[in-house]
């Protein structure tokens, strides 16, 4: 189980914090000059799928301030908070719609940017990592 204050905790953190920075300069650039970057694709959305599966080992801070460590409580708290929108972002949407629209794709591409309301979460994190 990783634990919300632990130090691997917080270089996930990190590293979804620089992907999403990456991301966030790589995907408008891509659509509006129609580059192709299916390396970095890949590569990202092999980061969000295992930030999607990370969530379910991933203890949380409860209202009282103690960490949730059971599988149960975890699943079930993931499942109703973060997991719809990280597998929204998770998926490869290239690769499961082909080149047929691509017009589509560069849409479905701006779905990604979801992750950005995780930035909230990550810095606090990223804070203490640095001080």
């Amino acid at each position: 189980m990783i634990t919300p204050t632990g130090i691997l905790s917080k270089i996930i953190a990190l590293v979804i914090f620089l992907v999403l920075m990456v991301t966030g300069i790589t995907i408008p650039l891509s659509a509006a000059f129609d580059i192709n970057m299916p390396e970095w694709d890949y590569i990202v959305d092999a980061i969000f799928c295992f930030d999607l599966v990370l969530g379910f080992f991933s203890g949380y801070l409860k209202k009282d301030g103690t960490c949730e460590r059971r599988c149960t409580r975890i699943i079930y708290n993931y499942l109703k908070s973060w997991f719809l929108p990280d597998l929204v972002t998770s998926l490869p949407y290239d690769d499961m719609f082909g080149t047929k629209g691509v017009s589509f794709l560069k849409f479905i591409k701006f779905v990604k940017l979801i992750k950005f309301i995780r930035l909230f979460k990550y810095t606090k994190k990223i804070k203490e990592l640095i001080t």
